[in-house]
């Protein structure tokens, strides 16, 4: 994901879904993942993960890597879930389509 379509995306209230998120990484991304999270994102866990693709999403739209981190590790659980249009649904769906 761009930085252009993040904030698109962020001015209509869309959420990313993770997935568009991890294939959108670069080689960039993932070494500042890496120098972040102290490991590379295929060895983080699925919280982590996320905490690493928001890093991403902060660093895209204009901060650094140390505010991008911060800003990743300072929400709560419930808030980093709810940073992705797809954890949202994960939460609320049954999974036969019965909210």
């Amino acid at each position: 994901m761009t930085e252009q379509q993040l904030e698109e995306t962020a001015e209509v209230g869309v959420k990313p879904a993770t997935g568009d998120v991890a294939e959108s990484l670069t080689g960039f991304d993932e070494l500042a993942i890496a120098r972040a999270f102290g490991t590379g994102v295929g060895n983080l866990d699925g919280t982590m993960t996320l905490r690493a693709l928001a890093f991403v999403l902060h660093r895209r739209v204009g901060a650094d890597d140390k505010a991008a981190f911060r800003m990743a590790m300072q929400v709560t659980l419930k808030e980093i879930t709810g940073l992705f249009a797809d954890q949202d649904d994960a939460e609320d769906d049954d999974g036969e389509g019965n909210g």
